[in-house]
């Protein structure tokens, strides 16, 4: 059995010690698809939910999307050094979802992969995204800090720190939940509307049944399941447009942080959801779950940087 330790990831460019700190924890490659030109410069429609405003955000430079940006989500400390080997193993499989993104986009009929791992790596990509959100991190982080029986339930080292223990489950979690799928087959569901984004892209629904929904462009959105034939899959579908109204609202409803628009008036539109009843009966719903690793056989401690 294998297990994907986050080093044997770190195939992309080097980050420099600032981009480590600024985790965006919805990926620049996925954001960068609904940016239009402002009156001055490049950026997206967005709605803080937190604090209740929309506006018009810079997609330009390090600070790019800074409402997606939380500073160290995903890097703890150990002994005083700081461990960034999780956010150095979720850039390992951006680099391979990113070239599957840009081949779906585009409504290629003949999507490569480059390498046999990239296809286990563009899984664990997409299931990381359900996992990832600054939300659900602060979420398991407030319940494992509360209850000393979930610590123990979850790491065999219960004395570690909270973020610490909570970072290394999520990378069981992605890691198991990926093994578990393999290779998955991949409707790619294209639009001539325009497909929201959100803190939390992943639309659940029917994933109880292993079939996934997935945001990935704004024109573009993934539904995926395991693979029939253990072969990896895909088509292309232009999806109808009450289905894409339906996936927009499921998007707002799940989001919990922040909304993302090509226009204006698709962001009020937006807005108008998250201050629903509804919005606030689905948030009320919101609680950590545990299960069962059903795949993975050992898991992966998180070290200081430079430890082997």
């Amino acid at each position: 059995m294998v297990v994907f330790a986050p080093q044997w990831f770190n195939k992309g460019g080097a980050k420099t010690m600032a981009a480590l700190q600024r985790n965006h924890y919805i990926p620049k490659l996925i954001l960068k698809n609904w940016v239009t030109r402002g009156p001055k410069y490049s950026g997206v429609h967005v709605y803080d939910i937190r604090e209740g405003r929309s506006y018009f955000a810079n997609a330009n430079g390090p600070s790019a999307f800074p409402f997606a940006i939380a500073d160290d989500l995903y890097v703890t400390k150990i002994n005083g050094k700081r461990a960034t080997s999780m956010e150095t193993w979720f850039s390992g499989l951006e680099d391979s979802l990113a070239h599957l993104i840009r081949q779906a986009h585009a409504r290629r009929d003949d999507i490569k992969i480059r390498r046999s791992i990239d296809s286990m790596k563009i899984v664990m990509a997409l299931i990381g995204l359900e996992y990832r959100s600054r939300y659900d991190i602060q979420m398991m982080q407030t319940a494992v800090a509360q209850s000393p029986a979930l610590k123990s339930f979850i790491s065999n080292n219960p004395e570690r720190d909270v973020q610490r223990i909570v970072l290394e489950n999520v990378i069981h979690l992605v890691t198991d939940r990926a093994q578990a799928l393999g290779n998955i087959e991949i409707t790619f569901l294209h639009t001539a509307k325009r497909f929201l984004c959100s803190d939390r892209p992943f639309v659940p629904v029917n994933a109880a049944r292993d079939r996934r929904f997935v945001v990935l462009t704004n024109k573009c959105m993934a539904s995926y399941q395991p693979s029939d034939t253990g072969l990896f899959r895909y088509e292309h579908q232009q999806a109808h447009d009450d289905l894409v109204d339906e996936m927009n609202r499921q998007i707002v409803l799940h989001s919990r942080d922040w909304v993302v628009a090509e226009s204006a008036a698709e962001l009020n539109a937006a807005i108008a959801v998250q201050r629903s009843d509804d919005w606030a009966m689905r948030k009320a719903e919101d609680h950590v779950a545990t299960a069962p690793l059903t795949a993975l056989t050992s898991g992966w401690s998180i070290k200081e940087d430079g430890a082997e």
